[in-house]
Formats: C-alpha cells, structure tokens, sequence
C-alpha cells in the first residue's frame, strides 16, 4: 500500500478538508471522527493524512515530512498508528479480539508523537461484540487517542457509537472531476465509464481492470434474450459467468443492478444526468416492454440475494444458471 500524507493528493472533498485543517490548526478536533459516504471516494486516503498531520512534530495542519514522525509514518512504521480492518476468509468482520487488542496498545503512552491515532476502515463491520466493545473505549478513552472511524453509512453502527463521533460526510465526486482525476491517472476512460462508478474513484479503478462499458454492454445483451432465453442459453451464458474471477463476476451483477435502477427512473423521468447508462438510454427503454416495475423489484430482490451468497465460497457457475432461471422465468 501506498503511503500519502499530503492533502494535494485527495481527489475533490475540498470541504471536508478546509474543515479539517481549521480544526487542527485551532486544536479542536474532536477525540472521534467518523468518515461517511459510499467507498472509493477517498475517505481512508483522508484518514491517513490527518493522522500524519496529527502525528508530525510540526504541530501545523499539514505533514512537515521531515521530522521524526514524517519519517516513520512514510516508512510505514510509525508505532503511535494503529490501524483496523475487517478480517476473515469469507464473511469478513472486526472482531472482539481486535478490540481487546487495540485497547491495549493505546492504554500505552504514545511512543514517538505526542498522542496516538486510530484508524478503524470498515467500521460498519464491527460485530456486535466489538462494537460494544469499541463503545466502551470511546466513552473512556484513555490517554491522547484520536480515532478515525471510516464507514459506507451510519446505518450499520451501534446508535451511541454514532453519539459519540463527529460525522464528516463524503460526498460522491462529480463525473468531470473524476474524470480528470482518472485520465491523469493514465486510465482511458468516457464520461459514460465514470458515471457508472457513481462518483468513486477507486470503483472507477475497479470498473476499468475489470473490463468497464464491454462488460456492461455484455450484460445489457443478457437483458435483451433472457425473458425469451432456452435452456441452451441458459447454460451457455451460466458457464461464462462460471470462468470469471469472483471480483468480475460480483462486478457483473453491479452492472445488472445499475441497469435495472435506471430502468425504474425511466418510468418516471427521461432526464438522462439521473441515470448510470446515460449513454445507452435507446436500449434501457426498449427494455421496458418486458419488464414491468413488479418484476424490476422482483429482479433486484434477486439479485441483492446473490450478491450476499457471492462473498461466501459457493460455486459461481451454478449460482449464476440458478439465478438466470429465476430472472427468465420472473411472474
């Protein structure tokens, strides 16, 4: 992984960090922070420079990236930074025992800076354990700690976890931006490519590898001869679903997701700077025909089915065959 500790190198979110630098630099930043917003749009790149800021001997609201600290933190070894993750082989979580561990290392006096950060990614994957476990920890923190909490939604967090943090929403970047951030990045992109990632650089990253607008275009041809499909077709395309990685395969149903989402807008509104295939709204309309709002419901119920079963080891050849007979034979 990448070390960063210099602000000029978040994409957008200008905001967010004005506000983050003004509280440094008044030293009021609350004792816990929590990044919201959907993933990929920079969250944790922001986490990671304002722990350098918060751990560089300079005191400013920036990284000197000269001092002690600097150097360490860029060697990725600062011991006053504490980093959490989701663990697990499939259904990944934060664990208890994480928890129980960062509790111990922060009961120490910070090594090296004046205080200790804390970065918990994913925190809307705390179990219910460690979420109460981590509550605790919050509500008594011990010594100079500041925590980072880096969630999709606030939905997913314990109610008094969420009291007990300052939330900093992020917004999705907008599609010119991302687009620019992208090219100089040296990726190839459309604005086409860039409205599907919904405003996340890293799901634009994503989209890219995993084979962008031709993996889309693929499934809107599955769309077109599903409802009319035989069992020949059925087979032929569970097995290329089958071949495909895990990572491409759940990228795949995000694309029928995103398809069947601007489906149902185009039942209310032909404004195109709402839909995610703004590019293609001759063929999403002629789609409409066979697929009546009931069965586009039916449709995402669906697939928000497979998508849960995608993250565990089953077989993806024959969770997709299952899946398209259900889709063909939708009431």
């Amino acid at each position: 992984m990448s070390i960063n500790m210099n602000w000029n190198e978040i994409i957008g979110h200008e905001k967010n960090i004005a506000q983050l630098q003004r509280l440094l630099l008044e030293q009021r930043l609350p004792h816990a922070l929590l990044f919201c917003g959907p993933r990929g749009i920079g969250k944790f790149l922001t986490a990671r420079v304002l722990a350098a800021a918060l751990l560089c001997d300079a005191g400013s609201a920036d990284p000197c990236g000269h001092c002690e600290s600097c150097r360490a933190y860029l060697a990725g070894t600062h011991p006053d930074l504490y980093e959490i993750e989701p663990d697990g082989k499939t259904l990944k979580t934060i664990k208890i025992d994480q928890i129980r561990t960062l509790q111990t290392e922060i009961a120490l006096a910070p090594y090296m800076s004046q205080r200790r950060v804390v970065i918990i990614d994913e925190a809307d994957k705390l179990n219910e354990v460690a979420a109460n476990g981590l509550l605790k920890t919050l509500e008594d923190p011990t010594g100079q700690v500041v925590f980072i909490l880096i969630a999709t939604g606030r939905e997913a967090l314990l109610d008094t976890i969420v009291s007990r943090v300052s939330t900093v929403s992020f917004q999705p970047l907008p599609v010119p931006q991302l687009t620019d951030a992208l090219a100089r990045r040296g990726v190839s992109v459309n604005a086409a490519l860039a409205a599907l990632a919904g405003g996340s650089f890293g799901r634009a990253l994503d989209l890219d590898k995993n084979g962008g607008l031709s993996l889309r275009d693929e499934v809107l041809v599955v769309m077109h001869q599903i409802r009319a499909a035989d069992m020949e077709y059925v087979w032929s395309v569970g097995a290329a679903l089958g071949e495909m990685n895990r990572e491409k395969l759940q990228e795949w149903f995000v694309y029928l997701q995103m398809i069947f989402r601007d489906m149902v807008i185009l039942y209310e509104t032909t404004v195109r700077d709402m839909l995610y295939n703004s590019d293609v709204v001759a063929k999403l309309t002629q789609l409409l025909a066979d697929w009546p709002l009931s069965r586009i419901f039916a449709a995402l119920a669906l697939i928000g089915t497979i998508q849960q079963r995608l993250v565990s080891n089953a077989n993806g050849r024959l969770l997709a065959e299952q899946f398209l007979l259900k889709l063909r034979d939708l009431k």
